[in-house]
């Protein structure tokens, strides 16, 4: 239930949009940058906190809070570029 995470109920239309690779792909950076729809980051917040919880075994509230400051301080969008940096 998206109150678990602290979050609203939102409608999947919200989601709806990507008909390309490109445009998933935008999407993608747009979370990273912290631009997208407040559904679009709040998705990936609670897929985020649900990987997390289960990883460190710790509450969900916490996990939140966790995914919360990765993607707001910039870490997950830093992380991301390194792992890239890799790639060249």
């Amino acid at each position: 239930m998206p109150s678990s995470f602290g979050f609203e109920k939102i409608d999947p239309i919200s989601l709806d949009g990507v008909s390309s690779v490109e445009s998933a792909a935008e999407i993608f950076f747009d979370v990273l940058k912290g631009t997208a729809s407040k559904d679009r980051i709040n998705v990936v917040l609670a897929n985020a906190a649900l990987a997390i919880s289960c990883f460190l075994n710790e509450e969900l509230t916490v996990s939140v809070e966790r995914a919360k400051d990765s993607l707001f301080s910039g870490k997950a969008q830093n992380r991301f570029n390194l792992l890239m940096s890799f790639q060249k």
